[in-house]
């Protein structure tokens, strides 16, 4: 089972762990996070700091494709590849904060790992448009 990490709650990590990151939420059609979101990446940001040797692949996922494959379009950027520039947006927010890039790789899933399927509520497209952590070295 998948590990969660909220604001509230932090997550006893090990190699090979999936961390859903709760609150990592993005704006419908961006890659920039909602307000909300800030205090969610400042923990994730010190759970780097607190563990140095940490190193995880930050995964993007999308909501609300046709087809498991399709990418959303990134209204900002005008490409396809919505989830890889979600997962970006994160990593690059933890390297511009002291963390080195050589601990985090990036990665866009699009819609091939759905939380929810099929979306039925905008809560749904919520719980799909998001950021998980893979652990790939403790």
């Amino acid at each position: 089972p998948k590990k969660v990490l909220t604001v509230e709650k932090s997550v006893d990590l090990h190699a090979g762990d999936e961390v859903i990151v709760e609150g990592l939420n993005f704006y419908p059609g961006s890659h920039r996070t909602l307000p909300e979101a800030k205090p969610i990446l400042k923990k994730l940001l010190d759970l780097m700091q607190s563990n140095p040797t940490l190193m995880v692949e930050i995964q993007g996922h999308v909501c609300c494709a046709n087809k498991p494959n399709d990418d959303g379009l990134d209204d900002e950027t005008g490409d396809f590849r919505l989830s890889w520039n979600r997962a970006q947006f994160v990593r690059d927010y933890l390297v511009q904060n002291g963390i080195d890039a050589a601990r985090i790789s990036y990665r866009g899933y699009a819609m091939t790992h759905p939380l929810v399927y099929p979306e039925v509520t905008i809560q749904d497209q919520i719980k799909n448009r998001r950021v998980e952590i893979l652990i790939t070295a403790e």
